[in-house]
């Protein structure tokens, strides 16, 4: 349950902002994107649990921004790294305040060169840890 929860409360972060959302549970990224801009979610891994009848599950989180950017400059590139990780930032920080999240813990961000299809896109993967409540 807490699983399902998280997914659908990124999803619901992805569209109030405007991003297609997609959930990659195999090999087939290329086949599942329609378009672009979008958040692409791995998915949650379960770490931990505490408590047997209400306590806390921690997830492993892998979530992916991607947009268009065959043709952007240089420095274009650079203004829209910079909103992608914004993005993200924000996205976890409005996970924390939903009903059945504790925190997001260890937020990492990561940009780089190397692309996720043969799109062209440009992409920023955030990494945490969800703590979640049952």
């Amino acid at each position: 349950m807490n699983r399902n929860y998280l997914i659908n409360a990124i999803k619901e972060l992805a569209t109030a902002k405007d991003y297609s959302f997609h959930l990659s549970e195999s090999d087939r990224l290329v086949e599942q994107i329609k378009g672009y801009p979008l958040l692409m979610l791995e998915s949650p891994k379960f770490v931990e649990m505490e408590g047997r009848r209400h306590g806390k599950v921690t997830y492993a989180v892998k979530l992916h921004a991607m947009d268009q950017a065959a043709k952007l400059s240089p420095d274009a590139r650079n203004v829209a790294y910079s909103g992608l990780e914004d993005l993200l930032v924000e996205t976890f920080m409005q996970l924390s305040k939903k009903q059945k999240i504790i925190c997001v813990e260890s937020l990492q961000i990561s940009s780089g060169t190397a692309q996720l299809t043969p799109h062209g896109e440009i992409a920023v993967t955030a990494t945490a840890k969800v703590i979640t409540t049952f």
